[in-house]
């Protein structure tokens, strides 16, 4: 091989070096400039993410407030008013001098007193954040079950599944009122004759089934009502998922999914 050509060999190869070190060094640099964009990105996907959460922690709490003075308005203005009626009804009652007619108009009214009386007593209790507390979610679903079975022949069933994990507080009280807004679409808008809760603790979660034999709605017709809809966002607040499912004339199914440390214990659970 003459001079000329080894030197010109020699060349190509420095070029070709040189070329492949180049491109190494752009896609080094295009791969940089990729990975910092997705975590760009990235970053600006939790930041969105921890805002809407605080965003709907806020107005969950705002929520829990209005319902707070609604329950002390319920317990210390209204119940006593019609406390103070009721018994100025029977005062009245007791004069012997009225009516039988009258008397059964009044003691109709003082019926009807009692029932709001009683109602409104639920209703305050049921808002009643110290309430939910004391007694746990678990214990308050039963509790609002048999009332509803008693009270509209409806046939609840509730049932338990696996070894109790005790959540947090807050945490619980966003379960019940889960639990509380899809008792209220099923008592406005099912017509349904059987209604289903399960809790099932396994894997370190607690899965929820709700469920009622009711009219159900066709999920690719309509929007979501406002009711699943504040559904959805209270399960967003405990970092839980939800699921709606809805035929016509099939019923409604919803499962809320909540994870948890199977190995975290608390104190609750350990009393």
């Amino acid at each position: 091989m003459q001079q000329g050509e080894y030197i010109g060999l020699i060349l190509v190869l420095i070029t070709t070096l040189l070329l492949l070190i180049l491109s190494i060094f752009v896609m080094k640099i295009v791969l940089k400039q990729r990975l910092k964009t997705i975590q760009q990105k990235n970053k600006m996907k939790e930041f969105e993410h921890k805002q809407s959460k605080v965003l709907l922690d806020t107005k969950i709490q705002v929520q829990e407030q209005t319902f707070k003075s609604i329950s002390s308005e319920i317990h210390d203005n209204i119940g006593q008013r019609l406390t103070l009626s009721k018994l100025q009804l029977n005062m009245v009652l007791a004069d012997k001098s009225l009516s039988s007619l009258s008397k059964n108009m009044l003691q109709n009214s003082v019926d009807m007193i009692t029932d709001c009386i009683a109602e409104l007593r639920d209703l305050s209790r049921n808002l009643s954040y110290e309430r939910i507390m004391l007694l746990g979610f678990r214990e308050l679903i039963q509790n609002d079950l048999s009332r509803i079975q008693d009270s509209y022949s409806i046939q609840c069933s509730f049932v338990v599944n696996g070894e109790i994990y005790f959540f947090p507080s807050e945490t619980e009280l966003v379960i019940y009122r889960i639990f509380q807004e899809s008792l209220q679409n099923m008592l406005k808008h099912a017509r349904a004759s059987e209604f289903l809760v399960q809790l099932d603790y396994n894997h370190g979660a607690l899965h929820v089934t709700i469920q009622d034999n009711g009219i159900g709605f066709e999920q690719a017709s309509i929007e979501l009502p406002n009711g699943l809809i504040n559904i959805q966002q209270r399960a967003n607040s405990i970092n839980g998922s939800i699921e709606i499912m809805s035929n016509e004339n099939k019923g409604t199914k919803i499962l809320l999914n909540i994870p948890y440390h199977e190995s975290t214990k608390n104190q609750s659970d350990l009393s």
